[in-house]
């Protein structure tokens, strides 16, 4: 596995992961989580998990970045970000 600290200040583009599945612990902020034509709000304390090949991008919308702790596995190379049309 591997993991990641990801700091969001607006919103990210729809996108699969092919490869590994992750499971995001929100540190700071708000917004919510498309995922799959559903959305989710998250806040501090919240854990979400996101299988591989599931469309999901996260929209901020607190004032300040949101901050969030990504375990990916398997683990995360950087280039598994594969862009998608939101469904």
């Amino acid at each position: 596995m591997s993991h990641l600290v990801v700091q969001i200040r607006d919103r990210e583009s729809p996108h699969i992961h092919e490869i590994p599945d992750g499971t995001v612990v929100m540190i700071k902020g708000r917004g919510y989580l498309m995922m799959e034509n559903r959305g989710m709000d998250l806040s501090v304390g919240d854990v979400v998990y996101i299988s591989r090949g599931v469309v999901h991008y996260y929209v901020n919308s607190a004032s300040e970045p949101t901050v969030a702790f990504v375990i990916f596995s398997p683990p995360f190379d950087g280039k598994d970000t594969i862009p998608v049309t939101a469904p």
